[in-house]
């Protein structure tokens, strides 16, 4: 997932998860741990947002933290890798 000044996130930030290998148990695991307000949550509502974009208004979801940030600033992409049918 590439995130781009998406709440509490200032800039572009790409987060790489764990891929199943299809034969260890585990091994698409991915765990989440930081400091509060590091921006946890944040990931799992940009994928929300990928989701159903129409529940939220996205000009409440820019970074706040630069004046010269604009909505066109904004910007989520997710791919997806591997077996999508499993």
């Amino acid at each position: 997932i590439d995130i781009n000044n998406f709440k509490g996130y200032h800039g572009n930030h790409s987060i790489n998860f764990n891929i199943p290998d299809g034969n260890t148990e585990g091994s698409g695991l991915n765990i989440l741990v930081g400091e509060n307000n590091s921006g946890k949550s944040t990931v799992f509502e940009a994928l929300e947002f990928i989701k159903d974009s129409t529940k939220k208004d996205p000009s409440t979801l820019l970074n706040k933290s630069d004046p010269a940030i604009i909505l066109n600033d904004l910007s989520i992409e997710v791919t997806y890798t591997g077996n999508l049918t499993n």
